[in-house]
């Protein structure tokens, strides 16, 4: 789960797959739920 504080409240921001996850703090970033996960994993193993 992603949340995203807006107007003083968290407010839950869905991603999916290959939509690229959106950051207010770093905007340029170009990263996909799908990235983030295999990223993940490969640190665990």
């Amino acid at each position: 789960m992603v949340y995203q504080l807006l107007d003083g409240e968290y407010q839950f921001m869905p991603f999916r797959g290959t939509e690229p996850a959106r950051s207010q703090v770093f905007p340029n970033l170009k990263l996909s739920v799908d990235n983030i996960f295999a990223a993940l994993q490969l640190r665990q193993k």
